[in-house]
């Protein structure tokens, strides 16, 4: 890895490449629908691995209001960066990983800043160049990508600490929990994320946790009002095409409901709307969602002023009626899942499975499947579990009703327990 260049972040030194310059674009339309339908990885793809965005149109919900640009092809499937130690045997094998899941058809790579000390983005960047420099046909716009900043790295909250407000910096007010959203910190993230990943554009730069981070301590008001902050911010960086769309990583927030604490998906949209008007950026939002955190499914835990009347709705579904698209992570609640045993035997009965081998694929398949999903995230390495969940790229996710008497088989199950 490279030590120093030039301070493109306008913070501390980051890895250059004098060889290449930064690969530029966005996802679009038209590339990933070619991706999903040229590129020889996807000609063993099932028919319906490949889905059209749902943060971006009508398709899932009647009423839903188109959202800007035309639909995104997105693979049902996608490769998270999570877990794993921070050298450089694990920067080989996130790499490896993410290179072999594009090559079979997979187009969404999600990451974060703070993933691995921040060689979570390196590895996606060594991957990201030996897909472009292949001459295998694969472009920047056929791939969508998405990171994450909140947890602010040491070295990046120490220079801003230094400068303070008035000078572009922040104050120790601003850090809450290890996390800040404050735009000079969100600058300062983005910047680094970009050149470690060696590109000029992000499509969903998310803000990582910042209510579990913040909102308790905070209070509700003053957590919105940073909130709206961050997204004035964020409406500006997707205007100058430094990221395609902006959301929320989280991880409790919207499995709870209010008395608990849960947040309200139509409220935080209302706020990007007044922020950037009816087609504002706030497009995805990325939660757990497994067969044993089944609450975005399940539960009605939101409420959704539909028509001029207040409707209680799972948060799937008022996700796709507000026009917000989800992606699942913690597919395996990562690796918890793999060691329950009962549940295990339980999906291992099922006849919905038959011809989905291994455990881990069978969980990721409940997890893909979930009604108005736009992905299910993995954070594979091994070769083995690389392989074995590729294959589930030849099968077709659930459909609504087949996935309803999954859900339904395993809450009997649950319940007999």
């Amino acid at each position: 890895m490279r030590s120093s260049c030039q301070k493109s972040c306008e913070v501390v030194p980051v890895c250059k490449d004098s060889l290449y310059d930064p690969w530029k674009g966005l996802a679009t339309a038209d590339g990933t629908k070619l991706f999903s339908v040229m590129y020889p990885g996807a000609y063993d793809a099932a028919e319906q691995h490949f889905r059209r965005d749902p943060a971006m149109g009508t398709y899932y919900v009647e009423g839903q209001q188109m959202r800007g640009a035309p639909w995104l092809h997105l693979s049902s499937l996608g490769i998270g960066t999570y877990l794993g130690d921070a050298d450089d045997a694990t920067d080989v094998q996130v790499a490896t990983a993410v290179v072999a899941s594009v090559h079979k058809g997979w187009n969404c790579i999600d990451t974060a800043s703070n993933y691995r000390s921040g060689r979570g983005e390196l590895a996606v960047g060594y991957a990201l160049r030996s897909i472009f420099t292949a001459n295998v046909g694969i472009s920047r716009d056929m791939l969508f990508i998405s990171t994450k900043a909140g947890f602010i790295a040491d070295d990046i909250a120490d220079n801003l600490l230094l400068k303070t407000e008035k000078y572009g910096g922040i104050s120790k007010g601003d850090i809450v929990g290890g996390n800040c959203i404050h735009p000079n910190c969100l600058k300062s993230s983005l910047s680094r994320s970009l050149a470690a990943m060696h590109i000029l554009g992000i499509d969903i730069l998310y803000l990582h946790n910042a209510e579990e981070s913040q909102r308790a301590q905070l209070g509700d008001k003053a957590f919105m009002d940073r909130l709206k902050t961050a997204f004035e911010w964020l409406e500006k960086a997707r205007s100058q095409s430094r990221i395609q769309a902006y959301g929320m990583a989280t991880w409790d927030c919207f499995r709870k409901p209010v008395e608990e604490g849960g947040l309200q998906l139509q409220k935080v949209v209302q706020l990007a709307e007044s922020v950037g008007g009816k087609n504002h950026g706030f497009r995805y939002v990325q939660l757990p969602i497994n067969a044993g955190m089944t609450e975005a499914w399940e539960q009605r835990y939101q409420t959704v002023e539909v028509d001029g009347t207040a409707q209680q709705l799972t948060f799937m579904r008022a996700a796709a009626r507000l026009g917000v698209g989800v992606f699942a992570s913690a597919a395996l609640r990562e690796g918890a899942l793999l060691q329950d045993s009962s549940l295990e035997a339980k999906l291992e009965g099922m006849e919905e499975f038959r011809g989905i081998q291994g455990y881990g694929a069978r969980l990721l398949q409940i997890s893909r499947s979930t009604p108005y999903l736009s992905a299910a995230l993995i954070g594979h390495k091994k070769a083995g579990h690389v392989l074995q969940n590729l294959e589930l790229t030849t099968h077709n996710p659930f459909s609504n009703e087949t996935f309803s008497r999954v859900a339904s088989l395993l809450r009997q199950a649950t319940a007999a327990v």
